[in-house]
């Protein structure tokens, strides 16, 4: 079900149901855990398992705590179960992603009533709850092809991210070939570009993503990075950077573009993406944490109900005033 608003006429639908762009979503995301499977082994793997039992175990408890049936074709939990480990790194503890999922499920979204009724995108919600409690544990990244430990203690060792190095106004050393294949530390299903990409290109050929609204939001990071580097690089070295070596690419695709916490006006959608990128840079350039996506991916959550309101009570305007002309000219 997708977000529902007083203002909204009940005859405005979306060609593509709700199941199918996260079906589709979820067939990209598998796509990221295959990756990093490659990447770190098996524990990438259970992290996800783990993560959506627990995301399922949450959506049945947050049913009952609502006196309502279990919709059994929603599969919203089983999205934000397989989203949250890929933006955490390989060596996470179980029980960090656990806590995530269950604030996200518990807490941010039945909370506003379960799915559809959501301000906030879960995921991002819990993410962001663990990146408060443990940042010295969602920010320590393995080196890929550690093949951290599946269970027990993770005794490999981690470093910090390219998102880190440039947080800290330093150049990366890791080349920009290197950043394309995901040969970097970082969020285990952010770091290979060319996967992302082939998803974001999938997603918007299946109808499940609007393909310009990513495009838009990485373009504005993308001029900022030309003009203004973060260290002393050239201007195409800062957009590859800034792009590719850090989760910016994964949150435009799967955070800011999905439909429950969006804009729902083509207009809206232009001003929210716009609104997104510029407040990416703001935090790139002034935020306190390395992972700025977060944060932004929260603030839109609310800055684009009030452009829904904004851009819906304008179009009423428009056509009240059709019709208050209609009706002058016919009584001519």
């Amino acid at each position: 079900m997708i977000r529902e608003s007083s203002l909204m006429a009940p005859y405005i639908k979306h060609p593509t149901t709700t199941r199918g762009i996260m079906l589709d979503v979820m067939l990209c995301m598998a796509a990221l855990y295959l990756i990093a499977a490659f990447y770190y082994g098996w524990r990438a793997i259970m992290l996800g398992v783990v993560s959506m039992a627990v995301c399922m175990l949450c959506e049945w408890l947050g049913s009952i705590m609502r006196l309502e049936r279990h919709n059994a074709h929603d599969i919203s939990a089983l999205v934000t179960g397989m989203m949250i480990p890929l933006m955490l790194p390989a060596s996470i503890p179980y029980y960090v992603v656990i806590v995530a999922d269950v604030f996200a499920i518990l807490l941010v979204k039945y909370a506003f009533g379960g799915t559809g009724y959501n301000l906030f995108n879960p995921a991002a919600g819990g993410l962001l709850f663990v990146t408060l409690c443990w940042p010295q544990l969602v920010f320590a990244y393995p080196a890929t092809f550690t093949n951290p430990e599946v269970f027990g203690e993770v005794t490999v060792r981690t470093t910090n991210s390219i998102a880190y190095v440039l947080s800290m106004g330093s150049v990366p050393s890791t080349d920009m070939t290197s950043v394309m294949l995901g040969l970097h530390p970082g969020p285990m299903g952010t770091l290979n570009g060319l996967v992302l990409l082939a998803c974001m290109l999938y997603l918007a050929a299946r109808g499940s993503i609007r393909l310009w609204q990513p495009l838009i939001t990485l373009g504005v990071v993308a001029v900022f990075a030309a003009f203004f580097p973060r260290a002393g690089y050239s201007s195409l070295a800062s957009m590859y950077y800034e792009i590719f070596g850090t989760a910016a690419l994964f949150g435009t695709i799967f955070m800011l573009s999905e439909p429950v916490t969006g804009a729902t006006r083509e207009e809206g959608r232009l001003l929210s993406s716009i609104v997104a990128g510029l407040l990416l840079v703001g935090y790139n350039y002034f935020g306190a944490y390395q992972q700025g996506i977060l944060f932004v991916v929260l603030l839109m959550n609310i800055i684009n109900h009030h452009i829904d309101t904004v851009t819906e009570k304008r179009m009423q305007k428009e056509r009240r005033a059709r019709y208050a002309k209609r009706e002058a000219a016919g009584n001519q």
